[in-house]
């Protein structure tokens, strides 16, 4: 028995390019709108933790009166550097710290009688003291900017008329909160306020000099008193994806004295 055999070619070094140039085309289209929707689920997903961290944080103001400190994040900014030569363990560990007068005592914490005020202004949020998640939907932790002066042992502010016993501000307080939230055109959003908690986004890898101008004014330390909220944007230059909550001191008095705990 004879059998036929059909001579067949493979595929010519242009075809194949097109093949693999057709794929890549496809998968770029699949990728595409993968990237997009796990990105917009990361953001819901932030945004309920900080929801989440915004009632975290109403909830230890009325029962202790006062907000957390920050935890310190280094050893330069305010006094973390004191705080440390006593334990570095307390740097970055998820809870609060403070400063002690004097300092060679310092225990870091509100049990010590010789507490005085908060370390640092701004740092990681204390996720241990307010028993919050760690990190964002990306794996980085939350920054926390707080007024000191609502976050100390001492009763009331600067603007207080009528101090309540152990609280750390009063009605008259909000003209005390210099924080202010702002959009990206420089209008007001929130102004007056004790505390912001800021996620810095999907590119927290990114260095601080590479992020614009919008997203370093969230990042830039103690000295900054003005903090960025807008919508999601990526145009080169203005990229924008932080995520914030804050509290207004018309919100903290509310629930202050409806717990009674302000007159």
């Amino acid at each position: 028995m004879k059998y036929k055999y059909n001579n067949y070619s493979g595929f010519t070094l242009v075809e194949l390019a097109m093949v693999l140039f057709i794929l890549a085309l496809l998968l770029g289209t699949l990728l595409t709108p993968l990237a997009t929707s796990i990105e917009q689920q990361d953001r819901e997903t932030t945004t309920k933790l900080l929801e989440d961290i915004r009632d975290s944080l109403l909830g230890y103001a009325i029962v202790n009166g006062h907000f957390p400190c920050p935890d310190c994040s280094d050893t330069v900014t305010g006094s973390c550097a004191t705080v440390n030569t006593v334990d570095s363990s307390w740097i970055n560990n998820g809870e609060e710290d403070g400063v002690d007068n004097p300092v060679t005592t310092a225990t870091n914490d509100r049990s010590s009688a010789n507490f005085v005020s908060c370390a640092t202004e701004v740092g990681n949020l204390p996720w241990v003291t307010l028993d919050v998640p760690e990190n964002d939907a990306w794996g980085t932790r939350f920054i926390y900017r707080v007024n000191t002066i609502f976050a100390d042992n001492t009763d009331g502010t600067a603007s207080c008329t009528n101090p309540a016993a152990n609280v750390s501000f009063c009605l008259d307080s909000a003209n005390d909160a210099t924080l202010d939230v702002q959009d990206v055109s420089g209008s007001s959003v929130a102004a007056d306020v004790p505390a912001i908690v800021v996620s810095v986004g999907n590119n927290s890898d990114e260095l601080f000099t590479n992020l614009s101008s919008l997203e370093q004014q969230n990042q830039d330390g103690t000295a900054n008193t003005i903090f960025i909220a807008d919508d999601y944007q990526q145009q080169s230059g203005a990229e924008f994806d932080d995520l914030l909550i804050w509290i207004t001191p018309p919100t903290l008095m509310f629930h202050m004295v409806k717990a009674e705990k302000l007159p």
